[in-house]
């Protein structure tokens, strides 16, 4: 067994190892449109697992095989909070195929985010994109750092 690193994600270890894991995340902040669904652009590759998958040119993911794949999103905002709910979806082509998160206006707060997965049954050369929709806020902003834990994040693990 393989311990995995937090620090540089190397011996990732489980269900078809690495080679059916695909992350990236942001590294800048990206300026987002209120009550607008908009692509969230990626720009660093956390764990690349072949397949020429990650597509960091598009922001998105090329299905390498058809099967069925979890997603997992996760958006996070600096001090201007989504004052009218939020949520993440997941786009395959241009069509919406899933909402992975939605929270109420309640549930929000400052310097926070949502997070969320789903499951897809996915064909080979499909595009896979993240989008998000926050409520009313003054300026939403889609958070971008070097650090994994502290940016937005989009990740695909293919299960079958």
């Amino acid at each position: 067994m393989v311990a995995h690193s937090a620090i540089n994600h190397t011996g990732i270890t489980g269900a078809g190892g690495v080679g059916n894991v695909w992350s990236m995340n942001k590294s800048t902040d990206q300026t987002l449109t209120s009550n607008t669904l908009t692509q969230i652009t990626f720009d660093t590759t956390v764990i690349d697992g072949g397949s020429s998958t990650i597509d960091l040119a598009n922001d998105r993911f090329t299905v390498p095989a058809t099967g069925f794949y979890l997603v997992f999103g996760n958006w996070l905002w600096l001090t201007t909070v989504p004052t009218a709910g939020a949520h993440i979806s997941v786009k395959v082509g241009s069509t919406e195929s899933i909402a992975i998160c939605r929270a109420d206006a309640a549930t929000l707060g400052a310097n926070g985010g949502i997070r969320g997965q789903g499951t897809l049954s996915l064909t080979a050369g499909a595009f896979v994109t993240m989008w998000c929709h926050p409520g009313s806020a003054v300026t939403p902003v889609a958070r971008g750092t070097a650090a994994v834990h502290t940016a937005s994040t989009f990740t695909l693990v293919r299960i079958t």
